[in-house]
């Protein structure tokens, strides 16, 4: 089963997203970056990982920097990082695609398919 990553501090996104697709995919939840590394640490076969901007402790764009520039996370810097709701443009384009707030699962899907081949 194909895992994903899902960092939001909004408990009810996680719930959401898990009832939909947790059938076809494992979803691990993060509320923070910070938590996020630690479920990479313990889980290095996520294959995409979706995250917020707004967090506590380590927001979505400190997460990204922290993943890409650290060499202690450098076998999880080539995992595709989705951006949820509203980066600045400058950082989202950093990012491998974004997805809206308002989170369609099937958008979601599609994109976990195209990134976990």
């Amino acid at each position: 089963m194909t895992k994903i990553l899902l960092v939001d501090d909004y408990k009810e996104l996680h719930e959401s997203i898990k009832l939909i697709i947790n059938p076809i995919y494992e979803v691990l939840s993060a509320f923070n970056g910070k938590e996020a590394l630690e479920k990479l640490v313990e889980n290095p076969d996520v294959k995409v990982i979706f995250t917020d901007y707004n967090m506590p402790i380590m927001d979505g764009w400190e997460f990204y920097q922290e993943l890409k520039k650290n060499p202690e996370y450098e076998e999880f810097s080539k995992i595709p990082i989705i951006a949820i709701g509203d980066f600045f443009p400058k950082q989202k384009k950093d990012f491998n695609d974004s997805i809206e707030k308002s989170i369609r699962c099937s958008e979601m899907e599609k994109i976990i398919k195209k990134y976990s081949k």
